[in-house]
């Protein structure tokens, strides 16, 4: 009976080794990190905010109260006004850390250290809805200078393609004959129809060097036209689906927008914008529009 004694002890050691030894692990490591911590915070609905009875609540307090969770730390809130003091109490030592939705700048990250960040946000322009603002991307693509240079392209082939077809033709095809401005006429005509995919039982080439040019011109135009229709469809597609405002010229037009000092304040600073342009778009030359935390 002694061994089994013995082995059954054994047992109940290593039991209350394996249940205990863990809480007592942590509560001396928390014991290390007695010291209460200062963390300052301000209000900026939903990353911290006071509930009913005025304690903080809120995505980043919440991420907060893990952290400390987890690392047995001690701590309590000081509530500021702005993210302006957060950081300067943080970098003066009077905060241990800051707690709120603080926009990670180039500038405050060579202050102050920052964690990675768990939110990615933007910063956007509203404006009217206008039901005839559609049609502006696609007008304006039609009168740009791509697209008039597009089309001189195609004709400027076209006309050189007729000129070619004449050369060939006009002292065999009575077609192409006629005269000088008449031959030419005909033939450019002839090959814009081509690149059209149009041709008709009318006038044609009857040479073999005017045939060999023919076959070449209406596979070049139809890899031509495809191209141009392509890269059309491409950009009235990518304009409408950017909207109406796309660069600052075109707040002005549109009547302006909501906007606000924040962290892309230093952003819109460093546009190229007259002051009194700035005034016209919203009153001041800080027009950036702030994110939730600036």
């Amino acid at each position: 009976m002694k061994p089994m004694n013995k082995s059954f002890a054994l047992w109940i050691a290593v039991f209350f080794a394996a249940v205990f030894f863990p809480s007592l692990r942590a509560q001396a490591e928390c014991a290390e990190l007695s010291r209460e911590l200062i963390v300052g915070i301000k209000e900026a609905p939903p990353f911290s905010l006071k509930d009913e009875k005025g304690d903080w609540m809120g995505i980043s307090v919440e991420l907060w109260r893990r952290i400390a969770t987890e690392l047995c730390i001690r701590y309590r809130f000081v509530e500021v006004d702005d993210v302006g003091s957060l950081l300067r109490g943080v970098n003066a030592g009077d905060f241990d850390l800051a707690v709120a939705a603080i926009t990670i700048t180039p500038s405050r990250a060579r202050d102050v250290d920052f964690t990675f960040p768990y939110l990615r946000i933007g910063t956007g322009v509203a404006v009217r809805a206008d039901p005839t603002a559609s049609w502006r991307p696609v007008i304006r693509s039609i009168g740009s200078y791509g697209f008039l240079q597009a089309v001189s392209a195609l004709l400027a082939l076209s006309f050189l393609t007729g000129l070619l077809i004449w050369l060939c033709e006009r002292r065999t095809n009575d077609g192409f004959g006629g005269g000088t401005s008449r031959g030419i006429s005909a033939a450019i005509w002839w090959s814009t129809t081509a690149m059209t995919q149009r041709i008709g039982g009318g006038v044609v080439p009857v040479t073999v060097p005017g045939r060999v040019l023919a076959l070449i011109w209406m596979v070049v135009s139809v890899i031509a036209v495809a191209v141009f229709t392509a890269g059309l469809t491409s950009a009235l597609t990518s304009r409408r689906l950017q909207g109406v405002v796309t660069r600052v010229a075109d707040e002005s037009r549109c009547g302006g927008g909501n906007r606000g000092a924040g962290a892309g304040e230093p952003f819109a600073n460093s546009l190229p914008i007259a002051a009194e342009r700035a005034a016209r778009l919203g009153g001041s030359a800080k027009w950036a529009s702030g994110c939730a935390g600036s």
